[in-house]
């Protein structure tokens, strides 16, 4: 459903996903804009834990800390790491790994599906973002 994140002005969805080094999509959860990231955090972990055992630690941006850090390593064993700029920085400075996430978001922005909500479902919109995973994976082993 559609809801609003007051914090980012956006209406509508929001998608949450874990990437690997390469920036793969691992897991993937879709829910209303309105619901804080950590809250997230979960349903992502728990679909990375299933289909990748292995997974022992994940990056996040400062979104993601507290309890919520505590409860993903009891739960899901993965240890979670908050990136955050180091001390002392001024003006932009990407996060080490953190663009990594941000430009799957941008290669997920180039399938015209994804770059509006035009899903009625939130499932819907995940399978979206399922398809558009497997061209990109299709696209890089053909290169």
């Amino acid at each position: 459903g559609n809801g609003f994140d007051a914090n980012k002005k956006v209406k509508g969805i929001k998608r949450n996903i874990a990437v690997d080094r390469n920036g793969f999509i691992l897991g993937r959860y879709v829910s209303s804009a309105g619901i804080h990231d950590s809250r997230l955090a979960s349903p992502v972990c728990e679909q990375v834990s299933d289909a990748w055992p292995s997974v022992r630690k994940g990056l996040v941006d400062r979104g993601y800390r507290g309890e919520l850090i505590e409860n993903i390593k009891r739960d899901f064993n993965i240890d979670i790491e908050v990136c955050s700029t180091p001390n002392g920085t001024n003006g932009f400075t990407p996060k080490p790994l953190r663009w990594v996430v941000e430009r799957t978001f941008a290669w997920l922005d180039g399938f015209r599906r994804l770059t509006r909500n035009y899903e009625i479902t939130n499932e819907s919109a995940e399978e979206m973002i399922d398809f558009a995973t497997l061209k990109l994976l299709l696209n890089h082993v053909e290169h």
